[in-house]
């Protein structure tokens, strides 16, 4: 890596170790962390602009990348004073069972942020509550494995932090997501008030997570 990108790299870093990952299974890095190396420098080869968000965590701001247009991103990192070990834990992960996790923590935030009438809070509350549960429950085999990166950190020991990026397309879980509701309405009781729970529930995760 050329000295002038390591640098710039290191920077960006550092800064994005101040950040929590939201969909993160180990927590980020403090204040005083010091970016030692990477992938890139131990490789030599160019460090992708992703890696600087997704060491963030930011799943948001990773969809808005060229490469990644069309896709919902989970993001996974994990941390070991070993390389080796910290890959062979990210290796253990179950895309099929275990993205229903993230997504429910995404969907959760999404939800929470609907405009719920008043008369309509404590039916729109168990509506969202049981769609949560479906979402973090169902399986997912359409997740594919995209991009992995490591980086390595002084954070009072050396630390190694492996990232993998896992991407599903919009269209296939939005299907998914129709499904899961239609099931999560079958068993609701049949009333205007359940409706207007599933029509705010649709509305609001097309609006912010599928974009149209």
């Amino acid at each position: 890596m050329h000295k002038k990108n390591k640098s710039a790299l290191v920077a960006a870093l550092g800064f994005a170790f101040l950040v929590m990952a939201s969909c993160a299974t180990a927590p980020a890095g403090g204040a005083n962390d010091i970016i030692i190396a990477d992938k890139g420098s131990a490789e030599g080869k160019p460090t992708p602009s992703w890696v600087q968000v997704a060491v963030a965590g930011n799943s948001r701001n990773l969809e808005t990348l060229p490469e990644f247009a069309g896709m919902i991103v989970v993001v996974t990192s994990f941390e070991s004073e070993k390389l080796s070990e910290a890959q062979a834990i990210a290796n253990n992960t179950r895309p099929e069972t275990e993205m229903g996790y993230f997504l429910s923590l995404r969907v959760r935030e999404i939800l929470k942020k609907a405009k719920v009438p008043a008369q309509d809070f404590k039916t729109f509350a168990a509506y969202r509550e049981a769609f949560e549960k479906g979402v973090a429950e169902a399986l997912y085999p359409q997740f594919r494995l995209g991009p992995d990166w490591w980086v390595k950190f002084q954070s009072g020991k050396e630390i190694f932090k492996v990232v993998k990026l896992w991407t599903i397309d919009k269209k296939v879980l939005e299907k998914k997501f129709d499904s899961i509701l239609a099931a999560v309405h079958g068993k609701a009781p049949a009333s205007p008030a359940n409706v207007r729970a599933k029509n705010l529930v649709e509305n609001t995760l097309v609006a912010d997570l599928f974009g149209r």
